[in-house]
């Protein structure tokens, strides 16, 4: 945790925490949402996942949004529907969506597993039971993103 920390120059809120004491990250449905890791060295391994580095998107974000990371969010991932929106954690763990264009809030979660099952839940009619995707990404951005920074 303190090399992940030291990254993203933020100490981690406990439920993130926790989450990251079970994974280093993760990607669901088809790759559109990820939460990054930390990554230590780059493999060319096809039979060893690597996680979405999370240095480099926190690079960006402080530049990009100086106006949260003053606040204390720094980005852990991104949902990726049409837009590649930012998926942002703050000091008291609340998860926040923000509108790649705009930076606006679309979203808010109490905790990264409130977003996960949250979430989870609502992307469950775009899939068959059999994982096949049934959806139009279209229709999945406009209805759980909203647009123009509305959820």
């Amino acid at each position: 945790m303190e090399d992940l920390e030291a990254v993203i120059d933020h100490q981690i809120p406990r439920r993130l925490r926790d989450f990251y004491g079970l994974t280093n990250g993760l990607r669901l449905f088809e790759g559109q949402v990820s939460v990054n890791g930390l990554v230590k060295d780059f493999s060319r391994d096809p039979y060893r996942p690597i996680p979405i580095c999370i240095e480099q998107g926190n690079r960006l974000f402080a530049a990009v949004r100086p106006q949260w990371h003053q606040q204390g969010f720094f980005r852990i991932g991104g949902v990726s529907f049409i837009r590649q929106d930012e998926l942002i954690c703050g000091p008291d763990d609340c998860v926040i969506v923000l509108n790649a264009e705009s930076g606006e809030p679309l979203r808010n979660y109490s905790d990264i597993f409130d977003f996960l099952v949250s979430f989870t839940k609502e992307m469950a009619q775009f899939w068959a039971s059999d994982g096949k995707f049934i959806g139009d990404w279209e229709v999945i951005d406009q209805l759980l993103l909203g647009v123009a920074g509305k959820a």
